[in-house]
């Protein structure tokens, strides 16, 4: 198994995909494999299935941004 999280850098851009809906806040999400519990700060619902471009706004903690929208973030967590 590759370990794509442990190699970005802030601004990079990666495509996930939601996995699992636990609640309204937070989510499964899966990065090119590797999977990473997300808390959504970003005010709208996430689907099950959905795809979306993250751009890196920090590497620790691990927090994304929606890449086209930079008023939408999530703060992540790793699933051990």
């Amino acid at each position: 198994m590759k370990f794509v999280v442990d190699q970005l850098h802030f601004g990079d851009i990666i495509e996930a995909e939601v996995t699992e809906l636990l609640d309204e806040n937070d989510v499964i999400m899966s990065f090119q494999g590797d999977l990473l519990r997300v808390q959504n700060h970003s005010q709208r619902p996430l689907a099950l299935g959905q795809k979306l471009k993250c751009r890196v706004k920090s590497t620790k903690p691990l927090r994304f941004e929606i890449a086209n929208q930079h008023i939408a973030s999530f703060k992540m967590d790793l699933v051990v």
